[in-house]
């Protein structure tokens, strides 16, 4: 599973790097009697964009687009193992984990960062496939600043 081409663009949108995409879709975009084409998406491919496997399309084809996109493994990659949330003054800080989890009478999937005896919860992110819900934790986690630069473009 992988993001869709509207999920990547929101991601990269929201200040995710390119370069942190493990996969990219690609199409082609071909000229034919003098009228412009516009090809589906491809499934998506191995590599992030500038890499040696999408550099095949830059180099064969006039016209291209390439979108990054990121496959479980990598969204999970973005994710911090931990985030520690400083208490207001006289409060102690909590250091919370990520926990993945499926819910199955709900059948949804579960992403939570909580204390390591579940005594808090800071988030719980849902999705009916792994992917969304992975997907939907990184798009909180951008928004509550808390993906780790290296991810994120330097402009940002």
């Amino acid at each position: 599973m992988f993001t869709t081409v509207e999920e990547s663009k929101r991601l990269l949108e929201l200040g995710l790097s390119e370069k942190s995409a493990d996969m990219h879709y690609a199409r082609m975009i071909m000229n034919w009697k003098g009228e412009k084409i516009e090809r589906k998406f491809f499934s998506p491919r191995v590599g992030a964009p500038g890499s040696k496997q999408a550099s095949y399309i830059v180099q064969n084809f006039e016209d291209y687009e390439i979108v990054p996109c990121w496959s479980f493994d990598g969204l999970v990659g973005i994710m911090p193992h931990h985030i520690v949330e400083s208490g207001s003054e006289g409060q102690k800080k909590h250091l919370y984990g990520i926990r993945m989890s499926y819910m199955s009478a709900e059948h949804k999937w579960c992403f939570s960062y909580v204390t390591p005896l579940n005594e808090n919860t800071l988030v719980n992110v849902y999705g009916d496939t792994r992917q969304e819900a992975a997907y939907r934790m990184v798009v909180w986690l951008i928004g509550s600043g808390n993906v780790p630069e290296e991810y994120l473009n330097k402009q940002q």
